[in-house]
């Protein structure tokens, strides 16, 4: 498992006391926001690790790798035959071009041990920080209330977040820089 983008350590500082630093909602807050940003950015983004993906296959001589910054290739797996580093070039920001073969069009029949991430990503940092906060602030994602005849009205949903893990727009144009967008 990923380590989150944020800890809660780091969450309860930024809360400057607000919230209490053994408060175990602090955990699940830096988790919740580390996942929707990666989710948002179709990779891991920081902080630099080892992983193992397993991809489609998309057959030619051409792979794209889920990520934007490669430090390592360990291994990789086509269709379940390991592939000799002479066999493959890399480019750091995780292309793979296979010599002499081609890669395989089964689903999930690429498999490949990497490191990678950036080390440092102050702005995404950021953007998680203010995601946990919003939903410690506002777990519900409720934006109106009221009494009489009684009333209740819950957020739109990302774009509009009040609760949860949605993405205001200008958190969206911050991660747009290490977003990976698919075909």
């Amino acid at each position: 498992m990923d380590r989150p983008l944020i800890t809660a350590t780091v969450l309860a500082t930024h809360l400057a006391g607000r919230i209490s630093p053994t408060d175990p909602r602090l955990q699940a807050a830096a988790e919740g926001a580390s996942a929707a940003i990666r989710a948002y950015c179709n990779w891991h983004v920081a902080p630099v690790a080892k992983q193992t993906l397993i991809l489609d296959g998309p057959g030619g001589v051409e792979l794209d790798l889920p990520t934007m910054r490669v430090s390592s290739i360990m291994r990789i797996h086509n269709n379940n035959r390991l592939i000799s580093p002479q066999d493959y070039s890399w480019s750091q920001l995780g292309n793979v071009r296979l010599h002499g073969g081609v890669w395989t069009t089964r689903y999930r029949g690429v498999t490949v041990t990497l490191t990678h991430g950036l080390p440092q990503a102050p702005d995404v940092i950021q953007v998680g920080l203010a995601v946990a906060a919003r939903h410690l602030a506002n777990p519900t994602g409720v934006v109106r209330e009221q009494a009489g005849q009684v009333a209740v009205q819950y957020t739109a949903g990302t774009g509009d977040a009040s609760g949860g893990f949605g993405l205001l727009g200008s958190e969206e144009q911050i991660l747009n820089n290490y977003r990976i967008t698919t075909p």
